[in-house]
């Protein structure tokens, strides 16, 4: 089997752009002094920071008498060269202008040509010596980077009849292309050399942003080009890793980690053979999209060398009410042959999760099935004993019940502490529960008695307080997707039954005033709301909440009761660390999954791709790197060592590192800010939008595919 990979670029521009970002790099690295220029002061000279700034870089050079020459113009020769040096395109031997002799600037002149930013004239000739105009320039950076066009009026007012007047207009849009006091631009007027230095300093400065729009403080290394990824864990066998893998439209994937920077395929489970009897879904037909959103989460039994994979009652397009859920158990012990052993129904199935060392397993989600009791919202957590794989059994009571302040609705995840407190996060907030040992009962007068996975004893839990508003249907009182709660270290059984495990490092303590432990890092998933109401990652405490404050009377009523919210310590969102007006266009902004390691949130915000929070002091958490890729929807991401494995519902597992810049911004506590999305990531994050639909029931919880006209 291969892995087929992709490698990220800037879309637009072609090979001109992709250069652009090597120039930054290079460049820099080998700058000179600052180039001392007779007739240039950086400081007070007009246009002097941008002469200083290309000298630096090598893009624009002096005369030999020691001066810039500012008022001096710039020949279509030089132009090529700047543009070049700009692009960081190489020299080309190539000779397509016979009126172009050997001289400094042959080389770059055909590689201008050759890579499209220049153009010759009707009879062949390029007109080397000739004074290049204001206009010509306009349309040379345009070719660089392709930028969207621009509708409407021309935004100077000598612009008709200009055959650049669309170049023209797009580069005043990003403002760029600057025009006189009188409201001209004065496109056939020649260009003076310290004019020609701003405007392609500022067109260099725009190039590096689009760079930027896509990532930084991160390290792209490869894109498994897979598709409808939903969750990834990793393993151990033979002295080898493993990264195990599951996506809604490609099946189960096994890949070799022994360079983990460039995973390699070794084994898989197709979708046709998770298919039951009664699945009546054409999978060639219809792409395999229909398991959408199938196994949320892939747990594996470390030292049985198994796989549990939750099934939503929902796959392979089942009607939620009447859909089979349940787990299936993959036998991972030949990892180049993974094999389905069994299924296992099971009243719910949107995740699965293993407690008490996968001895057991808690599953949960979505909305109740149709034969449940009609008083239940959502599907509670039921448990089923696999200690014995030939004899697997479901216990018949739930638990986790009257989540929602009484009623019992959707449990939606489970994650399992480095104590061994099982958190199950959904609507109603986060509560704890410890599945083993004995442990004081806050809910029976703190009486102790023995927790088992089957009758846990409640340890701490509550609502998000922000969530707690019962006149705004959006919220949902406190839909939590899923959390964490660190232990600075102690114990280390997230590496042993954790779906996502991590490396426990003391850098994820609370800190400050907070005791270990005191602190539940958590996200709520809402997509249906605009950015700025988006499902964001909170920080909150459980310190007063371990008297069985989050758990209610069977008889409560949700309408009227008031409900328990946790304290809220600290909150981040995209929506106003973005630099756009998010909430102008219908795109996905949602948090979803997130992962902690050594104070650094790794977190997925949908078609905001994934972002790195530093979470080093609680009520400030701050931006430290991001990756948005055009046309990706962030799914889930996992750390394994320094390496982020990040799974992409439409692009594919991204494999990143965090970069020097992420780690002199965590230690400088800068924050980070993502620029404006471009025209193409904003039609692409639409895009992607309009391809999924919120939940029937719940709206705000795991998107759904739209559904598409045959």
């Amino acid at each position: 089997m291969t892995v087929t990979k992709r490698r990220f670029t800037r879309r637009n521009g072609g090979i001109a752009v992709l250069a652009a970002g090597t120039l930054v790099a290079s460049t820099v690295a080998t700058a000179a002094a600052q180039p001392p220029f007779s007739d240039v002061d950086p400081d007070t000279r007009p246009h002097g920071e941008a002469i200083y700034e290309l000298a630096e870089r090598g893009i624009m050079q002096g005369r030999t008498d020691g001066r810039f020459d500012v008022g001096g113009t710039l020949t279509r020769a030089q132009l090529a060269s700047v543009v070049v040096r700009a692009a960081g395109l190489p020299p080309s031997d190539a000779r397509p202008f016979d009126d172009v002799p050997e001289f400094d600037h042959t080389d770059n002149i055909a590689a201008a040509y050759e890579a499209g930013l220049v153009q010759g004239y009707r009879d062949g000739t390029f007109r080397p010596h000739a004074h290049i105009t204001r206009d010509q320039v306009a349309a040379v950076l345009h070719r660089w980077f392709s930028p969207d066009a621009v509708d409407g009026e021309d935004r100077f007012t000598d612009l008709a009849g200009s055959v650049h007047a669309d170049e023209i207009n797009a580069l005043a849009d990003l403002g760029i292309a600057l025009g006189f006091d009188d409201g001209t631009f004065r496109p056939r007027r020649d260009l003076r050399r310290d004019q020609a230095a701003s405007f392609v300093w500022r067109t260099v400065r725009h190039v590096e942003g689009l760079d930027q729009a896509t990532s930084q403080g991160v390290t792209h290394h490869t894109t498994i080009d897979v598709r409808g990824v939903s969750s990834i864990n990793v393993m151990e066998q033979g002295g080898t890793e493993y990264m195990v893998a599951f996506g809604t439209a490609m099946g189960l994937r096994v890949y070799d980690l022994t360079d983990p920077l460039d995973p390699q395929e070794v084994g898989a489970v197709e979708l046709d053979e998770l298919r039951l009897d009664d699945d009546d879904y054409d999978l060639d037909a219809d792409d395999a999209e229909g398991t959408f959103w199938s196994a949320e989460s892939l747990n594996i039994d470390k030292d049985r060398q198994v796989a549990f994979l939750s099934r939503d009652p929902r796959a392979f397009q089942n009607p939620q009410p009447t859909g089979v859920a349940g787990f299936y158990v993959i036998d991972l012990s030949d990892v180049t042959a993974p094999e389905v052993v069994l299924f296992h129904e099971v009243p719910a199935g949107h995740t699965a999760t293993c407690v008490n060392d996968c001895d057991y397993l808690w599953s949960g989600g979505p909305a109740t099935a149709a034969y449940q009791p009609d008083e239940w919202i959502g599907r509670p957590i039921f448990v089923t004993d696999v200690r014995d794989l030939t004899n697997i059994t479901t216990f018949e009571e739930p638990v986790d019940t009257g989540r929602y302040r009484g009623a019992t609705d959707y449990a939606h995840d489970v994650q399992v502490d480095q104590a061994g407190v099982a958190w199950v996060s959904g609507r109603g907030g986060v509560r704890g529960y410890w599945t083993d040992g004995i442990h004081p009962d806050p809910t029976n007068d703190g009486l102790p008695r023995e927790a088992t996975a089957w009758d846990p004893v409640p340890f701490a839990g509550g609502e998000v307080g922000e969530y707690n508003d019962p006149d705004d249907p959006s919220r949902m009182f406190g839909a939590i997707h899923n959390s964490e709660r660190p232990i600075d270290g102690a114990g280390d059984r997230l590496l042993t039954d954790s779906e996502r495990p991590r490396r426990p490092g003391l850098a994820d303590g609370a800190g400050g005033d907070w005791a270990t432990g005191d602190l539940l890092y958590v996200t709520d998933e809402n997509f249906s709301a605009p950015c700025s109401e988006a499902g964001k990652f909170y920080i909150a405490s459980i310190e007063g909440a371990k008297d069985g404050q989050g758990w209610y009377d069977e008889d409560a009523d949700p309408e009227t009761e008031p409900g328990f919210a946790l304290e809220q310590v600290g909150v981040w969102s995209v929506a106003d660390k973005e630099g756009s007006a998010l909430d102008v266009a219908p795109i996905t902004c949602s948090a979803h999954y997130f992962q902690l390691r050594d104070g650094i949130a790794a977190g997925a915000w949908y078609t905001q791709g994934f972002r790195f929070l530093d979470v080093s002091d609680p009520t400030d958490p701050i931006q430290v790197a991001y990756f948005r890729p055009e046309g990706g929807n962030a799914f889930m991401p996992m750390w394994h060592d320094d390496v982020i494995y990040a799974g992409d519902s439409v692009l594919g597992i991204h494999v990143l590192t965090l970069d020097e810049d992420a780690e002199a911004a965590m230690q400088t506590r800068a924050e980070v800010l993502a620029p404006r999305l471009s025209g193409a990531q904003l039609t692409s994050a639409q895009q992607v939008t309009a391809s999924l639909q919120p939940d029937e029931v719940y709206g705000w919880s795991c998107a759904l595919p739209a559904p598409t006209e045959s």
